[in-house]
């Protein structure tokens, strides 16, 4: 019989803030593709033994972004655009990787339809995804 593998977090993950529209700060950006920026405010920190697992950097990637409307409706499309992508300044974003026992602390902008609902974040080596109300109450 076999013994299932134990899981083991690969990331502290720590939403400290999210703003709805609250400005860009970029050179030149763009107005919002699906009508509102929704920016989360994250704290990341890989495990030490991340690469034992085979994985050697770990990072949040716009596939795994969902966006459900507050009248339960999931927004269609990814809500990572051209214009959430350039509504920062690279220095405020969160880095897109973050190797073993590294600490990262950064903004992902999304763009979404609604201004408030729920946003949430799976990863394919996590049992289950993660979920954020916004705007935070």
């Amino acid at each position: 019989m076999n013994t299932p593998k134990s899981f083991k977090p690969m990331v502290n993950l720590t939403v400290r803030a999210i703003d709805v529209d609250p400005g860009c700060t970029a050179t030149s950006p763009r107005p919002a593709e699906n009508g509102h920026f929704v920016v989360l405010t994250i704290d990341l920190e890989a495990a030490p033994g991340l690469l034992e697992d085979g994985d050697k950097k770990w990072g949040m990637y716009s596939t795994g972004w969902k966006i459900i409307a507050a009248n339960g409706t999931t927004q269609n499309g990814r809500p990572q655009t051209t214009s959430s992508i350039l509504c920062l300044d690279d220095v405020e974003e969160l880095p897109n990787e973050i190797g073993p026992g590294e600490k990262a602390t950064g903004k992902v902008v999304l763009d979404v339809s609604s201004p408030s609902g729920t946003v949430v974040y799976s990863d394919p080596g996590w049992p289950s995804g993660l979920e954020w109300e916004y705007p935070a109450k």
